[in-house]
């Protein structure tokens, strides 16, 4: 009975010890999240306000999504690549909370 009473605090004890840095890491995570939707949407609605068609029809931008059938506007495409290059670098700092720095460098390396 003894060996199992060890075996259980032994457990606690080790699952109390990385319940911080997990929530630490969810936090990041959470964060990243808010903050990338946040400012996707902020750099949608300048491109809106602004636009920046200019900008896409000198880059070809509607010939291309005619040719690849699928509908999406420059500044939506925009905030797309903000929202997820903003996010990437959360997920780098919540892999290295997390300790996984080989996940980290991955993801910088792309």
């Amino acid at each position: 009975m003894e060996n199992l009473r060890h075996t259980f605090n032994t457990l606690w004890y080790q699952f109390s010890d990385i319940l911080p840095t997990f929530l630490i890491g969810i936090a990041i995570l959470i964060g990243g999240w808010l903050i990338a939707k946040l400012i996707s949407k902020i750099v949608l609605k300048v491109l809106e306000k602004t636009k920046d068609s200019k900008i896409a029809s000198s880059l070809s931008m509607n010939d291309i999504s005619e040719k690849l059938n699928f509908e999406i506007s420059f500044p939506v495409l925009i905030s797309k690549i903000v929202y997820w290059v903003i996010f990437l670098f959360f997920v780098i700092g919540a892999a290295e909370t997390f300790g996984w720095h080989n996940v980290s460098l991955e993801i910088s390396s792309f």
